[in-house]
């Protein structure tokens, strides 16, 4: 029986899963190929390497989860505030859906496998900046993608400092009361 195209997508969302989950160096061929339930020899027909499934995975990863979020959340019909926020709203979900069933918080994986191997595998990295639309020559500034990646941290940053804040003001307010 051949190779069938479902025996790469498995392996595919087993090795986002494991990589998004642990980390490029603590993920096995093995583990990818026992997630996927697939013999080790498809995983090479498909595939030349880990760095080169890595890629792939990431890829894929970016196709099916990032780029349906971004153009859901970030879609012109909505107003400014909303995008931001639904985006937010989003990924605080999909972090406590990923808390649940791994039982820690694993951020984003395009920015955790690009800080693990920034200076250990450049083609990774490289392809990781044009997953993500980033320019990251050093010689030229920022693309307007990395703008609204910072602008939006720091919105995140300061709507969970406005939360604690609320929080802490209902605190006092009780104890004063």
């Amino acid at each position: 029986m051949g190779r069938t195209n479902s025996s790469q997508q498995r392996l595919l969302t087993a090795a986002g899963d494991l990589l998004w989950e642990k980390s490029y160096h603590s993920v096995t061929i093995d583990e990818v190929c026992a997630h996927a339930g697939v013999m080790k020899g498809s995983l090479y027909h498909f595939f030349d390497s880990k760095s080169v499934l890595a890629l792939a995975a990431l890829q894929h990863l970016w196709e099916t989860v990032a780029i349906p979020a971004y153009d859901q959340h970030f879609s012109q019909s909505n107003p400014p505030l909303v995008r931001i926020t639904s985006f937010l709203d989003w990924m605080q979900g999909l972090q406590l859906r990923k808390f649940r069933t791994v039982g820690r918080v694993l951020g984003w994986p395009f920015f955790t496998v690009g800080c693990e191997l920034g200076g250990q595998e450049p083609r990774v990295s490289e392809q990781l900046c044009k997953i993500e639309g980033l320019n990251c020559s050093t010689s030229n500034p920022p693309s307007m993608m990395l703008s609204a990646r910072r602008l939006l941290n720091q919105l995140s940053h300061e709507r969970r400092r406005s939360r604690y804040e609320q929080q802490w003001r209902g605190f006092w307010h009780a104890l004063a009361y």
